[in-house]
């Protein structure tokens, strides 16, 4: 009887999820339709790399600081070294450096004159190869 209402269950809420779904909103009808819908998916996604360098770079070095205080607190521990302190707030530093770092990098290799790729909503995705 137990697994007759489990199935019982499942199958009233597919049949309810199924009513209640209206169109897909993304839906093209064309390959360039999908193509720009890649396109604004690859420059949400670059904003969401950007933010969890930025992120991961702030626990990092605050992760390096405890260490270092956890070294004045007790330096005979051999867990809680200075150096592993430093290394952990170098990472820091450069984890949150890495979105200005990429778009300096880019500016200064290439040149702004240059044909470069951008990630954005007018062209997006690699336009300027041939």
């Amino acid at each position: 009887m137990r697994k007759f209402t489990k199935f019982t269950t499942m199958a009233l809420a597919a049949a309810t999820a199924s009513i209640m779904a209206s169109g897909a909103h993304a839906q093209v009808k064309d390959v360039a339709g999908v193509s720009g819908k890649v396109g604004e998916q690859l420059i949400a996604l670059g904003s969401l790399a950007g933010i969890v360098a930025f992120l991961a770079g702030f626990v990092f070095g605050i992760m390096g600081f405890m260490k270092l205080k956890a070294n004045a607190s007790n330096p005979n521990d051999p867990s809680n070294k200075v150096s592993t302190g430093f290394i952990l707030i170098f990472v820091g530093a450069a984890l949150i450096a890495v979105p200005t770092v990429m778009g300096v990098g880019v500016g200064s290799i290439f040149g702004q004159g240059g044909q470069n790729t951008k990630l954005d909503a007018k062209g997006g995705g690699f336009t300027a190869i041939k």
